[in-house]
């Protein structure tokens, strides 16, 4: 199965943290899953990570592709038909990241691994 790791999932993946539901831990492990991270996601956390308002042990120019390698999880890039997509999304969710991370789990039929549950409005997969 494809699934779209979430932001904060990739970090409390990569991070081992307690805030990751067994599910989802589960699923993150399995070797029949394929994991996808979003260009969106990196943009998110470089942005926040320069704000300040993300406390990172090492840059995120660093962290990302290390632990894209280390838990082999591929990328996806931002596409044009991810963004036209947002133009029809009725507006359940406001945040403009976690937007493009429903378009492209629903332009490519993938899960989304999310504590999230406004992700279920949009007709998204939820794995939590």
């Amino acid at each position: 199965m494809d699934l779209l790791v979430d932001t904060c999932t990739a970090l409390w993946y990569w991070g081992g943290d307690k805030r990751l539901s067994a599910q989802a831990e589960a699923a993150l492990r399995d070797p029949g899953n394929e994991l996808w991270f979003h260009q969106i996601s990196y943009l998110e956390i470089t942005i926040k990570y320069s704000l300040g308002k993300l406390s990172l042990k090492t840059s995120p120019a660093l962290l990302v592709p290390a632990a894209m390698e280390r838990y082999q999880i591929r990328f996806t890039p931002l596409s044009n038909p991810d963004v036209a997509r947002l133009e029809s999304l009725p507006f359940h969710h406001r945040d403009p990241f976690d937007r493009i991370l429903i378009s492209r789990a629903l332009n490519r039929d993938w899960a989304v691994v999310t504590s999230d549950g406004i992700f279920k409005d949009y007709g998204v997969q939820v794995i939590w």
